[in-house]
């Protein structure tokens, strides 16, 4: 009897456990060349998520990170426009962009693909 009323005590803990998780992030995997990088530290980056779809633009703020796929430290915005012109071939490269669900705003975009 005991093993019993641990066992559904256990279901109802999982269960509230559950229901109260709500995603504070999003992310995109977007080609690099969909995508129209920021050109200020307070701006936008916009993007088309497929082929034929209308473009989405969302708002880079003082706090986004831009980061290259395995590397240690993030790059200034600088850096990372010039990386992402280094590409050898755009539509190899992807860029990640991660998003606030409630503010929309970016916190990270991430470069992954080869440089020349």
């Amino acid at each position: 009897m005991t093993t019993i009323v641990a066992v559904c005590l256990c279901g109802l803990v999982a269960a509230a456990a559950e229901a109260a998780l709500e995603a504070i992030e999003d992310a995109y995997e977007i080609e690099l060349a969909r995508v129209e990088l920021p050109a200020y530290a307070l701006g936008r980056v916009s993007f088309s998520p497929c082929a034929g779809c209308e473009r989405i633009g969302l708002q880079v703020d003082g706090n986004t990170r831009y980061l290259l796929a395995g590397a240690p430290a993030p790059l200034s915005l600088g850096s990372f426009r010039e990386e992402a012109a280094r590409m050898i071939d755009p539509g190899d490269a992807v860029v990640y962009l991660i998003y606030d669900t409630r503010t929309r705003v970016v916190t990270r975009l991430i470069l992954d693909g080869r440089s020349r």
